[in-house]
C-alpha cells in the first residue's frame, strides 16, 4: 500500500482545517504546527473525511491541541472514516 502525503488546508469559512492522507510518526509534526498556527476565539473544525490512516502519533498531535485550548473552545473532528 502507498503511503498518501499529508495535505493540510484552511477551510472555506475559516473555521478548521481540511486534513487529507497519512497522518503518522512522519506527518504529525507537521500537522501539530499547522494546529499551532491556527487562531480562532471559537471551536476548532477538522474535516479528516480524507484521512486514510491514523496512528496514535497523529492522534496525539490533536488531542494535545484540544487540550490547549480553553474549556469554551472546543476541537470538533469531522467525518473520520477509515
Amino acid at each position: 500500500m502507498e503511503r498518501r502525503v499529508l495535505e493540510i488546508s484552511p477551510l472555506s469559512d475559516g473555521t478548521g482545517l481540511r486534513i487529507a492522507g497519512d497522518l503518522d510518526l512522519h506527518s504529525a509534526r507537521e500537522l501539530t504546527a499547522a494546529l499551532r498556527g491556527f487562531q480562532t476565539d471559537g471551536d476548532v473544525w477538522l474535516d479528516m473525511t480524507e484521512v486514510t490512516f491514523i496512528d496514535s502519533s497523529g492522534l496525539t498531535s490533536i488531542l494535545s491541541f484540544a487540550h490547549s485550548r480553553d474549556e469554551n473552545r472546543k476541537v470538533v473532528v469531522v467525518d473520520l472514516q477509515l
